[in-house]
């Protein structure tokens, strides 16, 4: 079976036992590229995928779900890669999400198409996860800068990532990709 079979599975699982009321994945969208889904019933399960094109860091997506004054808000499941994940965990602790609301699907993380960033990731599995799907694949090792950079004392490294700041215009280009903010 492959992770887009399972994940189908389980999501169908999950809305038909009312243990979630939504589902947040991916699903195909036009010309080949992939976009978020949620799925509120079993047929809109039927249509979540999960491989290498799934870029979108779906934990964002939960701030829409949180409640609104009193009223009850059923619990979301969410299809996690280990840099979602991470988000997930700052938004628990910063209050923003109640982790007993998230049901969170794990992922494997095959490096997603296109991303800088997962070229120098070795994380294939989330920190945080109630049921995992797929099967790691082997992380790519360091880049020689990445390992130049953890090889710095402190004070040097400070020095780097001040010469680095210095350069920064203020756009805030960087706030609006960032996961945490």
């Amino acid at each position: 079976m492959s992770v887009t079979d399972d994940l189908r599975r389980i999501a169908r699982e999950l809305l038909e036992s009312g243990r979630v009321g939504r589902v947040i994945g991916y699903e195909e969208g036009r010309r080949g590229q992939v976009r978020p889904l949620v799925a509120r019933t079993v047929e809109e399960a039927g249509r979540l995928l999960f491989d290498e094109r799934c870029a979108h860091n779906l934990s964002l997506y939960l701030l829409d779900f949180k409640p609104q004054g009193g009223e009850e808000v059923p619990a979301v499941a969410v299809v996690l890669k280990p840099c979602d994940a991470r988000a997930l965990n700052v938004l628990v602790l910063e209050n923003q999400v109640k982790r007993e609301k998230v049901y969170a699907i794990g992922v494997a993380c095959p490096g997603i198409q296109g991303k800088r960033a997962c070229a120098t990731c070795t994380d294939r599995i989330p920190p945080t996860f109630d049921i995992f799907l797929g099967t790691p694949s082997e992380a790519p090792a360091a880049p020689d800068d990445l390992a130049r950079l953890l090889s710095l004392s402190p004070e040097e490294r400070r020095r780097f990532w001040a010469e680095q700041f210095r350069r920064c215009i203020r756009c805030y280009a960087c706030r609006q990709v960032c996961p945490m903010c």
